[in-house]
């Protein structure tokens, strides 16, 4: 969903459920809010929220979390898990609670002695107030000892989503993700329940109505208004529908059909929304019932929301809230963004990278245009972290409309949402670590090899995560430990750095690992560039995830970007360290003044409305203050006729990244057609620069009575082509008036396909003559002869002429089919020595590829310095190389096979009392890892294969993927 903030600052509204935020820096008092104070000091109440210092101590609640448990002797690991995590949401809660009071005393004695007594909201699961102050306390009150924050309540609305119509199959979505195959066992969410933060949830719709919790713990309003669950846009019965509706229509729409929901709304009547009740709705969802002694939390808490004005920004207003819910036992999953194609376009608070972020993909499985891609913002890392069925879904809709069929990644993420609650449901004891990582290790990989910035780690995959839990909840190490990234950036601005520790290889018991920074350009210590930190973090028994955070500091020097390292070492009760043990960290400076841009190039707007609201971005740097100067600058639409001529200033205080400009719009009741005009930056001071995107055109529909005038629409939103074609025809359509002479402008732009490589790069102008109602043209594409997997492409049309449009469809994707012969290679094991041997060719042409063995493996313990040549047959050939063990047990190896992947030689040695079984071998973006096959990963003398597949062979019978490229690009 996509909002924009309508007061304190005024901005405008963005379609769908995204949010946008002022970009602001940690201080005792924000720059926004010490504007506004300026502003407002004898105005009256400003309202705001008063954030404290003294927040959750999560070593301290852990250590408590221990002498609970010890004294209460559950039986069993799966009874010592479920009483933690009952254990620990009561401490949160409680603990959380008696801080809040705390605070809100000194507030209201503070307000009091000044005889300014006013009502204060408590948000305690961050320790905050919200309230309206008046204006000449603020600044007397942010000196207060523990006030660490105050920021301006900022407010948002909401429009209502819109629907496409059905493409496809229903249920389309639910295969993909392989969720049928586990209804089949009879695994369909049964006792799980899934927290919504939405637009509401239509409780009477029949999909819906008998999967809600029902009472007064499974609804919550912030405003008041509604005892009951209700939903007045439609977005949230839309994904609460992906996630667990039913099947009314004759079509299964949920993905886990038999959990329950509850729903906090945090919309009110009019579509408003404020940062604090966000804030209360997350914090409801730790405690529906008020009491701490209750467990009714939610197993997990979709989120498809976001806030627009954040791409490629970190905004950390909601980090602690997700910290919380995250030290409590439950997923949190967030839609990605609709803000691609471009790289670098993540928003928050999806790229948090505690959460589960997810892009969409359509039916083909590519990345949906407006998908927004990584890496994250706020660590440099992986985004989104997986992708999911997004484009049109059929799904339930309020009533009376029932059903729709809906786009976006609001709706891939319900699909993930969805596949938490059927694992959930089959493992009630599983932590949520090892949920979310059983995600991302059985995903499928669809983009490049290993994670990536368009598809993550992959495609979701339900029955491949139930696979992978059965292996690992049977493996009985303490597990690997290793840094969920290669490296780290993060911007300067940006008050924290959250680090995750993957624990991968078993989970049993508890166990710790020492970290420390240590400088390289950047220099620790108060104020230089960030806090050093020497820590030690505990897993618990079953984690397989822990995160941790570096204080990093702002200094505003300009300045080149600086690094430092973090460290892992000494780990205990048995864990080993893995191959990312230590990783670089670099901090982006932003110092300088930045870059004026217009959101959009272009926008429109129903002349009847009776304003249109454009934002302005400030992008690459926020220091200092800065102004730039506007003006509109009529084209077909006429200035005093049409809209108001309007000029001004803005200006952008430290560390402020968006405004606003609205211009009102002059209605009248003679039809006359489409007018556009511009607006225009200009003169941008303070050593800001304008953007390439420094004006945007405003199109004023007319929705007068009379004759239509022409748009112009491609005639699909999507070309598919083979790469052996050549190229590939394309239409653009004129409907309506067809009397008169127009034309329209277009370009390509690359995606994943890329320019001179993939197609030909073009751009042009169609003229339509009097009568001509389509126009066609050709973009070449290039065959390279070399497999790869399916490529994209997008077409734009863009200034139509003058009294003409651009309809809905003014932009499509061009998906380019791989043809080519696809080489792969797998490895597996092959249960005998072989030794480095051949098959017969006889009859098949083949191709030879040459393996080298040797790595960070030494001969006299792992690999056997070997090398040979497998011949590739048209059929599936495969040679074997026996890869031998030195049985002991140990970190690790890895071994590279050139022309295929890097092997992991696994530490797979016996522990005592092993019973081995065969395993078999996976791809994994880091190399080649041996799992056990349902049964033990502890067995030595693993054998590897290498193979070939054909092309349409990309899954085994497990439906695991078992093949990638060869990187040599060997042919058939």
């Amino acid at each position: 969903m996509v909002l924009r903030i309508t007061s304190i600052p005024p901005l405008n509204l963005l379609l769908l459920l995204w949010l946008v935020a002022p970009a602001i820096p940690a201080a005792t008092l924000t720059p926004v809010l010490q504007n506004t104070v300026t502003a407002a000091r004898s105005t009256g109440d400003l309202p705001v929220i008063i954030q404290f210092s003294d927040k959750l101590d999560i070593r301290a609640l852990r250590k408590e979390v221990k002498t609970i448990i010890s004294a209460d002797r559950p039986e069993g690991r799966r009874g010592h898990r479920l009483k933690r995590q009952h254990a620990k949401r009561a401490l949160i809660v409680d603990t959380m609670k008696r801080k809040a009071r705390r605070s809100k005393r000194l507030i209201r004695r503070f307000l009091k002695a000044r005889g300014e007594p006013r009502p204060l909201k408590s948000l305690w699961a961050i320790n905050a107030l919200a309230g309206e102050i008046p204006a000449y306390l603020i600044e007397e009150m942010a000196a207060l000892p523990g006030v660490e924050r105050i920021s301006i309540d900022t407010v948002y609305t909401l429009a209502a989503p819109t629907g496409n119509r059905l493409s496809g199959l229903p249920m389309w979505n639910l295969e993909s993700i392989n969720a049928v195959s586990l209804w089949e066992t009879g695994l369909e969410g049964q006792g799980i329940v899934v927290g919504v933060m939405d637009s509401g949830v239509d409780m009477n719709h029949p999909d819906l109505i008998d999967n809600w919790r029902g009472g007064d713990n499974s609804w919550f309003d912030p405003y008041g208004q509604h005892n009951l669950p209700v939903d007045f846009t439609g977005h949230g019965t839309q994904a609460t529908g992906v996630i667990l509706g039913g099947d009314a229509s004759g079509y299964r729409i949920g993905a886990a059909p038999e959990a329950e929901w509850i729903a906090a709304r945090i919309f009110d009547d009019t579509n408003r929304a404020t940062l604090s009740a966000i804030h209360q709705a997350f914090q409801w969802m730790l405690d529906p019932d008020g009491d701490p002694n209750t467990d009714d939390a939610p197993d997990v808490v979709n989120n498809s929301w976001g806030f627009a004005n954040t791409i490629n920004e970190c905004f950390q207003e909601f980090a602690e809230d997700i910290r919380l819910l995250k030290e409590a036992d439950i997923s949190v999953i967030f839609a990605a963004g609709n803000f691609g194609p471009n790289a670098e376009s993540s928003i928050s608070p999806a790229n948090d990278p505690t959460v589960v972020s997810v892009g969409s993909v359509d039916s083909y499985n590519d990345i949906a245009i407006s998908s927004s891609r990584g890496p994250g913002a706020c660590d440099g890392g992986t985004f989104p972290k997986l992708v999911a069925p997004g484009e049109n879904i059929f799904t339930a809709d309020r009533l009376p409309l029932t059903y729709n069929v809906v786009s976006g990644t609001s709706f891939a993420a319900p699909h993930v949402a969805g596949a938490i609650a059927l694992l959930k449901s089959a493992f009630p004891s599983a932590t949520v670590s090892q949920l979310e990582t059983s995600l991302l290790e059985s995903s499928i990989d669809i983009g490049p090899i290993g994670a990536d910035g368009d598809f993550g780690y992959g495609l979701l995959n339900v029955a491949g995560a139930y696979d992978w839990l059965i292996d690992d909840l049977g493996l009985s190490g303490a597990g690997i430990l290793m840094f969920g990234e290669k490296a780290y950036s993060i911007d300067e601005k940006t008050k924290t750095l959250t680090l995750t520790l993957y624990r991968i290889g078993g989970s049993v018991g508890e166990i710790s690992v020492d970290f420390q920074t240590s400088d390289i350009s950047a220099i620790s210590g108060l104020g230089h560039d960030y806090l050093g930190r020497v820590d030690t973090l505990v897993f618990s028994d079953g984690e397989t995830a822990r995160s941790f955070d570096i204080t990093i500091l702002d200094d505003s020097e300009d300045e080149m970007d600086e690094g430092f390292q973090i460290t892992l070492y000494n780990p205990q009760g048995g864990a080993v360290l893995g191959g990312r043990s230590s990783v670089p960290v670099t901090i982006l400076d932003d110092d300088g003044p930045g870059s004026l841009v217009f959101e959009a190039l272009s926008y429109a707007v129903n002349e009847s409305h009776p304003k249109v609201t454009l934002s302005v971005l400030r992008l690459g740097g926020s220091s200092g203050r800065i102004t730039v100067d506007f003006a509109t600058h009529g084209r077909s639409a006429t200035a005093g006729a049409d809209f108001e001529p309007k000029t001004g200033t803005l200006t952008f205080e430290e560390g402020v990244a968006s405004s606003s400009i609205s211009v009102n719009l002059l209605d009248d009741d003679t039809y006359e057609g489409n007018e556009t005009f511009d607006l225009i930056l200009s003169n941008a001071t303070g050593g800001a620069t304008l953007g390439v995107s420094a004006t945007a055109t405003v199109s004023l529909l007319d929705d007068d009575a009379g004759e239509t005038l022409p748009t112009f629409t491609f005639s699909a939103p999507q070309y598919n082509v083979d790469e052996s074609d050549g190229r590939v025809e394309i239409t653009v359509q004129r409907l309506g008036d067809s009397s008169g002479s127009y034309s329209v402008d277009y370009k390509t732009a690359a995606g994943s396909a890329v320019e001179g490589d993939d197609f030909i790069q073009i751009d042009g102008t169609l003229n339509f003559l009097a009568g001509a109602n389509s126009r066609t043209f050709e973009v070449e594409i290039l065959n390279d002869g070399i497999f790869e997997t399916a490529e994209t492409f997008s077409l734009a049309l863009y200034n139509p002429s003058s009294g003409s449009a651009l309809g809905q469809t003014s932009a499509t994707l061009i998906r380019i089919g791989d043809d080519d012969a696809k080489p792969g290679v797998g490895l597996f094991s092959a249960g005998v020595n072989g030794g480095l041997s051949g098959a017969s060719t006889s009859g098949s042409l083949g191709t030879q590829s040459r393996i080298a063995a040797g790595g960070t493996a030494q001969e006299a313990d792992g690999s056997k310095g070997q090398a040979g040549s497998f011949s590739f047959s048209i059929g599936n050939f495969l040679g074997v190389l026996d890869v031998n063990g030195d049985e002991l047990l140990k970190p690790d190896d890895d071994t590279e096979l050139q022309s295929s992947a890097d092997a992991d030689i696994a530490g797979d040695d016996p522990q005592p009392g092993t019973d081995c079984s065969e395993a078999e071998t996976r791809i994994h973006p880091d190399g080649i890892k041996t799992e056990g096959d349902g049964i033990n990963q502890d067995c030595k003398g693993q054998d590897r294969q290498l193979y070939r597949q054909s092309k349409t062979s990309d899954l085994d019978q497990t439906g695991r993927q078992i093949t990638h490229p060869a990187e040599d690009g060997a042919t058939p």
